[in-house]
């Protein structure tokens, strides 16, 4: 119905002498076609832009056909289509159920139905073979309300300028604090391990007696917790680390994917970009709170 512009629209349905109104519900403009609603209306923008799809840069360029023949066909396509299914159905219930589903309402019903398309394709392949559907990443809350340290590093070049980011959060998505710096040229790895070293800290000094430390960095992590390190090239840095993990309190190390793991990603770049040597974040810079509250409601992201 998209392809051959049968969806019926207020402009289609004022042509059809079905409506007195042509504008769209959500923002008032008038006579606006059916990529409008499922792609460049604000409202519509928004998820767009959440789940990644903008970044693209002919995603919102493209006339209709040729947008829905790139996006349907591509490595997101099963993503893609869902969420037109859902923007389509929020639509639908303003002006047909009088009803107005939050960002995030539409966000959860989004993450419910990739999961359930997963689960299925998942079963399938164990029968006929391989799948290539995505995997959904959401995030694991901590057991025994543990606080959680989320951290991440970046290294422009490897070695390069260097800078990192973390927060530090509740298992209900209550924000602690974040910090980020930079600090000068570096490794991916010597950056990995510096930033769970600052991030142990700062849980420390914040009398955080249960913490659960997140980072997407597999190596980061196997160093920290495994085997005799005392001649590796960064083997101050890990002796420090392990000396917290050995303190009086409650202390665990766990891999999160990347795609889970955005928000200390956020605040890495913004480390690596700023001339700070340490910065705290008393709250969420400006982006970062969608992505907490996301987690909280236990939403999915993409894993290609």
């Amino acid at each position: 119905m998209c392809w051959h512009g049968a969806l019926l629209t207020n402009a289609l349905r004022c042509s059809r002498s079905l409506s007195a109104d042509s504008s769209y519900a959500l923002c008032g403009c008038s006579l606006k076609d059916i990529i409008h609603f499922l792609r460049d209306c604000p409202s519509a923008v928004r998820f767009w832009q959440f789940y990644g799809f903008s970044e693209d840069q002919f995603f919102f360029t493209s006339d209709l056909q040729s947008w829905l023949r790139t996006f349907l066909t591509g490595p997101k396509d099963m993503f893609f289509g869902v969420i037109i299914w859902w923007i389509w159905r929020s639509r639908c219930m303003i002006i047909f159920g009088d009803e107005q589903w939050s960002f995030f309402s539409v966000c959860h019903f989004i993450s419910s139905m990739l999961s359930d398309i997963n689960q299925y394709s998942h079963i399938s392949s164990s029968i006929v073979g391989a799948s290539s559907s995505p995997r959904m990443v959401s995030w694991s809350k901590p057991v025994n309300e543990a606080w959680c340290v989320n951290v991440d590093g970046s290294s422009l070049g490897n070695p390069g300028p260097a800078g990192y980011g973390g927060l530090i959060h509740s298992s209900n998505g209550e924000w602690l604090c974040g910090f980020s710096g930079h600090v000068g040229h570096a490794t991916n790895l010597q950056v990995e391990l510096y930033v769970v070293l600052q991030g142990l800290m700062l849980a420390k000094e914040l009398n955080c007696s249960s913490v659960v430390c997140q980072s997407d960095s597999m190596e980061a992590l196997h160093l920290i917790q495994d085997g005799n390190h005392d001649m590796h090239q960064y083997a101050c840095i890990i002796y420090y680390i392990r000396s917290l993990f050995r303190q009086d309190w409650v202390v665990n190390s766990v891999h999160r994917l990347c795609e889970g793991n955005q928000y200390a990603d956020i605040l890495a770049k913004l480390g690596a970009s700023s001339s700070d040597r340490w910065k705290i974040w008393p709250l969420p810079p400006i982006g970062l709170a969608p992505l907490l509250l996301a987690d909280s409601m236990g939403l999915a992201f993409i894993r290609p």
